[in-house]
Protein backbone atom coordinates (compact mmCIF):
# COMPACT_ATOMS: atom_id res chain seq x y z
CA UNK A 1 0.00 0.00 0.00
CA UNK A 2 2.79 2.44 0.91
CA UNK A 3 4.57 1.70 -2.39
CA UNK A 4 1.39 2.62 -4.29
CA UNK A 5 1.20 5.95 -2.46
CA UNK A 6 4.91 6.63 -3.09
CA UNK A 7 4.56 5.79 -6.79
CA UNK A 8 1.53 8.06 -7.09
CA UNK A 9 3.31 10.96 -5.38
CA UNK A 10 6.45 10.34 -7.46
CA UNK A 11 4.42 10.32 -10.69
CA UNK A 12 2.73 13.59 -9.69
CA UNK A 13 6.10 15.17 -8.94
CA UNK A 14 7.62 14.06 -12.24
CA UNK A 15 4.60 15.38 -14.15
CA UNK A 16 4.58 18.72 -12.35
CA UNK A 17 8.32 19.45 -12.74
CA UNK A 18 8.93 18.36 -16.32
CA UNK A 19 8.48 21.88 -17.76
CA UNK A 20 9.83 23.89 -14.85
CA UNK A 21 13.21 25.65 -15.19
CA UNK A 22 13.86 24.93 -11.51
CA UNK A 23 12.00 23.90 -8.39
CA UNK A 24 12.40 23.37 -4.66
CA UNK A 25 10.67 21.31 -2.00
CA UNK A 26 8.51 24.34 -1.24
CA UNK A 27 7.17 24.20 -4.81
CA UNK A 28 6.17 20.55 -4.37
CA UNK A 29 4.26 20.80 -1.10
CA UNK A 30 1.00 21.53 -2.93
CA UNK A 31 1.08 18.12 -4.66
CA UNK A 32 0.50 16.06 -1.58
CA UNK A 33 0.16 16.45 2.12
CA UNK A 34 3.37 14.59 2.88
CA UNK A 35 6.08 16.02 5.08
CA UNK A 36 9.11 17.90 3.82
CA UNK A 37 11.27 15.04 5.06
CA UNK A 38 9.39 12.53 2.92
CA UNK A 39 9.59 14.84 -0.11
CA UNK A 40 13.37 14.99 0.42
CA UNK A 41 13.50 11.19 0.32
CA UNK A 42 11.49 11.10 -2.91
CA UNK A 43 13.72 13.77 -4.47
CA UNK A 44 16.82 11.85 -3.41
CA UNK A 45 15.47 8.75 -5.14
CA UNK A 46 14.63 10.72 -8.29
CA UNK A 47 18.13 12.19 -8.20
CA UNK A 48 19.71 8.74 -7.96
CA UNK A 49 17.56 7.48 -10.86
CA UNK A 50 18.54 10.45 -13.01
CA UNK A 51 15.11 12.07 -13.31
CA UNK A 52 16.29 15.31 -11.71
CA UNK A 53 19.55 17.26 -11.41
CA UNK A 54 20.63 19.11 -8.28
CA UNK A 55 21.62 22.71 -9.00
CA UNK A 56 22.39 23.49 -5.37
CA UNK A 57 21.10 22.36 -2.01
CA UNK A 58 17.33 22.48 -2.24
CA UNK A 59 17.10 23.59 -5.89
CA UNK A 60 16.63 21.07 -8.70
CA UNK A 61 15.75 20.83 -12.38
CA UNK A 62 14.14 18.04 -14.36
CA UNK A 63 16.36 16.04 -16.72
CA UNK A 64 13.57 16.31 -19.33
CA UNK A 65 13.67 20.10 -19.12
CA UNK A 66 17.45 20.13 -19.60
CA UNK A 67 17.15 17.81 -22.61
CA UNK A 68 14.56 20.15 -24.16
CA UNK A 69 16.82 23.15 -23.54
CA UNK A 70 19.78 21.33 -25.12
CA UNK A 71 17.69 20.31 -28.15
CA UNK A 72 16.73 23.97 -28.67
CA UNK A 73 20.41 24.96 -28.30
CA UNK A 74 19.57 27.22 -25.35
CA UNK A 75 21.74 25.68 -22.63
CA UNK A 76 24.08 28.67 -22.28
CA UNK A 77 21.26 31.23 -21.81
CA UNK A 78 19.55 28.85 -19.38
CA UNK A 79 22.74 28.50 -17.30
CA UNK A 80 23.16 32.29 -17.27
CA UNK A 81 19.58 32.60 -16.02
CA UNK A 82 20.09 29.93 -13.36
CA UNK A 83 23.39 31.44 -12.21
CA UNK A 84 21.41 34.47 -11.11
CA UNK A 85 18.67 32.39 -9.49
CA UNK A 86 20.68 29.95 -7.40
CA UNK A 87 22.37 32.74 -5.40
CA UNK A 88 20.22 35.86 -5.30
CA UNK A 89 20.74 38.71 -5.85
CA UNK A 90 23.63 38.28 -8.25
CA UNK A 91 24.67 39.47 -11.69
CA UNK A 92 27.01 38.09 -14.31
CA UNK A 93 30.40 39.77 -14.17
CA UNK A 94 31.87 42.03 -16.80
CA UNK A 95 34.50 39.46 -17.85
CA UNK A 96 31.86 36.84 -18.53
CA UNK A 97 29.66 39.22 -20.53
CA UNK A 98 32.59 40.54 -22.57
CA UNK A 99 33.68 36.99 -23.35
CA UNK A 100 30.17 35.92 -24.36
CA UNK A 101 30.02 38.87 -26.77
CA UNK A 102 33.41 37.89 -28.23
CA UNK A 103 35.14 41.05 -27.04
CA UNK A 104 37.64 39.15 -24.88
CA UNK A 105 39.76 36.48 -26.49
CA UNK A 106 39.86 34.26 -23.41
CA UNK A 107 36.97 31.88 -22.91
CA UNK A 108 35.85 31.72 -19.26
CA UNK A 109 35.80 28.26 -17.73
CA UNK A 110 33.50 29.32 -14.92
CA UNK A 111 30.45 31.47 -14.46
CA UNK A 112 31.62 34.52 -12.53
CA UNK A 113 29.04 36.70 -10.84
CA UNK A 114 28.90 39.58 -8.39
CA UNK A 115 26.66 39.70 -5.35
CA UNK A 116 26.03 41.70 -2.21
CA UNK A 117 26.16 38.45 -0.24
CA UNK A 118 29.32 36.72 0.92
CA UNK A 119 31.73 35.27 -1.62
CA UNK A 120 30.69 31.74 -2.54
CA UNK A 121 31.58 28.97 -4.97
CA UNK A 122 28.95 26.49 -6.11
CA UNK A 123 29.81 23.49 -8.25
CA UNK A 124 27.28 21.30 -9.95
CA UNK A 125 26.95 19.18 -13.07
CA UNK A 126 26.96 22.27 -15.29
CA UNK A 127 30.15 23.84 -13.98
CA UNK A 128 31.53 26.13 -11.35
CA UNK A 129 29.65 29.26 -10.33
CA UNK A 130 31.83 31.80 -8.53
CA UNK A 131 30.10 34.63 -6.68
CA UNK A 132 32.21 37.60 -5.58
CA UNK A 133 31.00 40.01 -2.94
CA UNK A 134 30.99 43.68 -3.79
CA UNK A 135 29.82 46.65 -1.76
CA UNK A 136 26.19 47.55 -2.27
CA UNK A 137 27.21 51.11 -3.04
CA UNK A 138 28.96 49.96 -6.22
CA UNK A 139 25.82 48.52 -7.69
CA UNK A 140 22.59 50.30 -6.78
CA UNK A 141 20.49 47.37 -8.05
CA UNK A 142 21.79 45.29 -5.10
CA UNK A 143 20.35 47.66 -2.48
Amino acid sequence: MRNDITQTITAKIIESIKDSPYFSIENLKFISEVSSGYLKIILYRLLKKGYIIRLKKGIYVSKNFINDVKNKNLLSPYLEFMAGKIYQPSYLSLNYILSENEILTEMPKNFTLISAKKTNILTNRFGKFIYHKIKKTFLPALK
